[in-house]
């Protein structure tokens, strides 16, 4: 067996409030929990892959337009109602018994 090894690469983006500095750079990072990057390394482990670390830095962005902002809440919102297909396959897998009968 051999091992390839690479990179996965993600550009984050999100939307915070207008405040302080301290406050906003807060906000964007406040949803990189460790329980999301245990549910990435979770999926890419399903699937063959292993990331020995996971992590993110955001910073504020060059592109402030009103469309890009337009476009990630839009993006976001979208993501959140489609999760469910997400957790919905995995409970469906996780509750499918087969019986055999003889």
């Amino acid at each position: 067996m051999k091992v390839f090894t690479g990179k996965l690469v993600i550009d984050l983006s999100t939307v915070v409030k207008t405040g302080n500095e301290k406050e906003m750079i807060e906000e964007a990072h406040q949803g990189l929990t460790s329980e999301l990057l245990d549910e990435i390394q979770l999926l890419l482990g399903a699937n063959g892959y292993w990331a020995d670390s996971l992590g993110g830095t955001l910073e504020e962005g060059n592109n402030q337009s009103e469309a890009r902002i337009k476009t990630i809440i839009s993006k976001t919102d979208e993501a959140k109602k489609d999760i469910n297909k997400i957790y919905d396959k995995v409970n469906i897998e996780k509750n499918t018994f087969s019986f055999k009968i003889d």
